[in-house]
């Protein structure tokens, strides 16, 4: 007969388990576990963690706690990124429009594609006087 074996809460940093993490970084809670007693405890956490969490993250993305308590919900227009009432913004979009704080990598991907997107604007403005003469 099968055995469950049940894993105590893994500890992601001294600071904070696992739901809180999912909490955190998802902006989920799972049914019958509140990882926090309240939004000010939420916060505290964040603010202990965030360096570690946000160090987790692929570029152009953040943890929805970021969202939330970073970022003044006035510049967002009152939505997070990704909700339907504003069409679907990526974070990617959020961030660069609002001019939030970038990672090293996230600035080197944008200079690589600026430099990407020159080079193909320079290739067309280079054909596009050929076409005019051949009309």
């Amino acid at each position: 007969m099968a055995r469950l074996i049940r894993r105590p809460q893994v500890r992601i940093t001294r600071d904070i388990d696992s739901c809180q993490r999912e909490a955190l970084m998802l902006g989920v809670e799972f049914p019958g576990m509140a990882p926090f007693s309240g939004l000010i405890e939420m916060r505290e956490v964040w603010e202990r963690c965030r360096g570690k969490l946000l160090e987790k993250c692929s570029p152009f993305t953040r943890p929805d706690a970021y969202w939330v308590f970073d970022v003044p919900i006035e510049l967002l227009g009152g939505v997070d990124p990704n909700c339907p009432r504003n069409g679907y913004e990526s974070e990617r979009s959020a961030l660069v429009r609002l001019r939030l704080p970038l990672t090293e990598r996230e600035r080197q991907i944008l200079a690589a594609e600026s430099r990407e997107c020159a080079g193909v604007c320079t290739v067309v403005a280079l054909v596009a006087p050929e076409r005019e003469q051949q009309q």
